[in-house]
């Protein structure tokens, strides 16, 4: 066979594989029905093992098979999206494409890894005539293994008349690639669960809100061997459905809770020192009016006793406007009886990307997490609980010296646990900046109830309501006449805003685990304690209930303090309140206002941060959903930047779109008529 050979390298700084692709192609077109082939060889150091990613692309029979291996590189055009690769194989591919095809990028994916014998490989390099680059180093971070290849051999035969006859180019360029397992895959989920299964736990946190993330955290900062599992997704109970304030609660003052507050206070300066990018110090303007709610001098004393509860030190200090000044500020705010105002700070955060960067930090000081395993039971055997754990694959066994239960509004429901909660029911909603046009945050009085109205970038959140609930935690939902309280409120404060039901954006409903009085109480839910609890019910099992989100880093560490004595482990000092969440290179895709929406940035949440579901990225990573109007379409191109690295078939990725509108028509109903383009979660 006539054979022709290219060979060409260039500098890693200077690698364009586009271009590579595009000018080998263009050397190769001489007839339409002409084909090429594109093979993608690798040389390695022994791995044991990766993840499992299926690849969409048009695929041809392999000459040559390596029994021994099944890790498999290839390049693919995002056009050709009709054939699925079969994970079972265990062969190098070759590529099939018309000379035609224009590769707009090289896709390098990897498919059902497991140990290659490097001698197999070799050989088979040997027999293809390749040159072997032997340039792969590989190293170990917080459980993750991170991969830089420096050298890829690309082939480009071109076989015009027959497959014997023809030449071949091969173009050798350097690259460059971070790899690591993908959260998402099933491959993935096997190594956690190998993971989970191979030795005893210190550990085993239930529940993936802000309190259980907070306890895995200090937990693995200790040097504790910890997971987490949580039945649904990481943050999708109250803690992303928060009023988003990290705050010490200034109407608690009025109810003599001055320890609580104290707690709150000191806690909000601790989260803005050591995660800045989800704690934003807002200022609060709290209006009075002669004749209803506080008096004005109330409140000036109570501001200042706020700043010194904060250490002295809070974000700013606590000052007085008078009538004209409050006016000035807010001149929509209603004028008659108007006393004058005081203002105060306290901090705007972002709930779900607070309980994911917590998660985040805890993975990296090694400890285990699963999103949608459910806890089913456990058993005290000696010194261990055997537990069993149910996900999609099936029910798993492990052992846990403790267990800490911190599923938030479902502990009551968990087994073994000794918690009484009161629920009660919250909603926000959020409406454009230009209907509402606040400079600071406003505070709203009705009643005992305090309603805030909270500038959000280009966005306002009002909320929140407080009423008795006894559903279950899940079914929680926004009903109309929620909507009409909060509009009635604002609308008698702001009369010249005049909001509707028209102008919001979106909804949210949450519920408040409330520790229970041991006695009935028939207090007012916005009477009701919001201290936490930390209780022993059993040997080596707690319950961590109650609580505010803005206490949960104090609420790890008092729970740990105690799981390290009841281990008779060798104390470690708590790290938390020093150690920041993650670090200014970690945050691209984390913040107070939701990232622009872009490719990357979802397959980061699927690749970092255990996003496996549409609904996943939509409301708790990225926040588009809460933000934004989505359009059908742009929520199917959401959908469609999930579907590479959660490896989802044409099926599946029709399913979850389905299932997301599925989701927003049910809310649509309850929520309001089903004519308006609005959605409530």
């Amino acid at each position: 066979m006539n054979t022709h050979e290219l060979r060409t390298r260039t500098k890693k700084s200077e690698i364009q594989p586009d271009i590579v692709v595009r000018k080998a192609e263009k050397k190769l077109r001489k007839t339409e029905n002409s084909q090429f082939e594109l093979r993608l060889f690798l040389v390695y150091q022994p791995l044991t093992s990766i993840s499992q990613q299926k690849l969409k692309f048009l695929r041809q029979p392999s000459d040559t098979t390596i029994v021994d291996s099944s890790l498999v590189w290839f390049v693919a055009s995002p056009a050709q999206t009709q054939m699925e690769f079969d994970t079972r194989t265990s062969s190098f591919v070759d590529w099939a494409c018309p000379a035609r095809t224009r590769f707009s990028a090289l896709q390098i994916s990897i498919c059902n890894a497991q140990q290659l014998d490097r001698a197999a490989f070799s050989r088979y390099l040997q027999i293809t005539k390749t040159t072997t680059y032997n340039s792969f180093q590989h190293s170990e971070e917080s459980g993750h293994i991170r991969w830089d290849l420096h050298y890829i051999d690309l082939r480009c035969v071109y076989r015009p008349l027959s497959k014997i006859i023809g030449f071949q180019i091969s173009l050798c360029f350097g690259a460059s690639f971070n790899l690591r397992p993908l959260p998402g895959t099933n491959s993935n989920r096997q190594q956690t669960w190998a993971r989970l299964t191979e030795s005893p736990l210190d550990l085993l946190v239930l529940g993936g809100g802000i309190v259980g993330s907070g306890v895995a955290r200090d937990a693995a900062l200790r040097g504790l061997r910890v997971a987490l599992v949580e039945q649904y997704d990481f943050a999708s109970g109250t803690s992303s459905r928060s009023s988003r304030l990290l705050h010490g609660g200034l109407r608690y003052l009025e109810q003599g809770r001055i320890g609580l507050v104290r707690e709150a206070s000191r806690e909000k300066k601790i989260l803005h020192r050591i995660a800045p990018h989800l704690a934003q110090p807002l200022g609060f303007i709290f209006p009075t009016y002669h004749g209803k709610g506080r008096p004005f001098w109330q409140l000036r004393v109570g501001v200042k006793i706020y700043d010194l509860l904060c250490g002295g030190e809070n974000f700013e200090p606590s000052r007085a406007y008078s009538r004209d000044q409050t006016q000035a500020l807010l001149p929509e705010l209603k004028s008659k009886n108007l006393t004058g105002a005081v203002r105060y700070f306290d901090a705007l955060t972002n709930d779900a990307r607070l309980v994911i960067d917590t998660l985040r930090s805890a993975e990296m000081h090694g400890a285990i997490l699963l999103n949608y395993a459910r806890f089913r039971d456990a058993n005290r055997e000696g010194k261990f609980w055997r537990c069993q754990i149910e996900d999609s694959t099936g029910v798993h066994a492990l052992q846990a010296k403790a267990i800490v239960n911190a599923t938030g509004p479902w502990a009551d429901k968990v087994p073994h646990s000794a918690v009484k909660l009161r629920l009660t029911k919250g909603i926000h909603m959020v409406v454009p900046h230009t209907k509402l046009p606040v400079p600071s945050a406003v505070v709203i009085t009705e009643g005992k109830r305090i309603l805030f109205v909270l500038p959000w970038s280009e966005r306002v959140i009002i909320g929140t309501t407080d009423t008795q609930y006894s559903g279950a935690p899940e079914n929680v939902s926004v009903e109309p006449e929620d909507i009409r309280y909060l509009l009635a409120i604002v609308n008698e404060f702001c009369p010249r805003i005049s909001l509707s039901d028209s102008d919001i954006l979106s909804s949210w409903a949450g519920v408040r685990p409330l520790i229970a009085k041991e006695q009935q109480s028939y207090d007012a839910p916005s009477d009701i304690s919001r201290a936490h609890q930390i209780r022993s019910p059993e040997p080596g099992w707690w319950d961590v209930a109650g609580g505010k989100l803005t206490t949960y880093r104090l609420m790890a560490e008092q729970a740990l303090d105690g799981i390290i004595r009841y281990l008779d482990l060798r104390p470690k000092p708590c790290r938390t309140a020093d150690e920041p969440l993650l670090q200014p290179n970690q945050i691209r895709f984390s913040g107070i206002q939701p990232p622009s929406r872009a490719r990357e940035a979802v397959e980061h949440y699927v690749q970092n941060e255990w996003a496996l579901h549409l609904e996943d990225v939509l409301l708790r990573r990225s926040g588009w959903f809460q933000y934004d109007q989505l359009s059908p379409e742009t929520i199917e191109t959401v959908a469609d930047w999930m579907a590479l690295p959660c490896s989802w078939s044409p099926q599946e990725r029709r399913a979850e779109i389905t299932t997301f509108f599925s989701r927003i028509q049910n809310q649509k109903t309850e929520c309001r008529e089903p004519a308006q383009p609005n959605v409530h979660l």
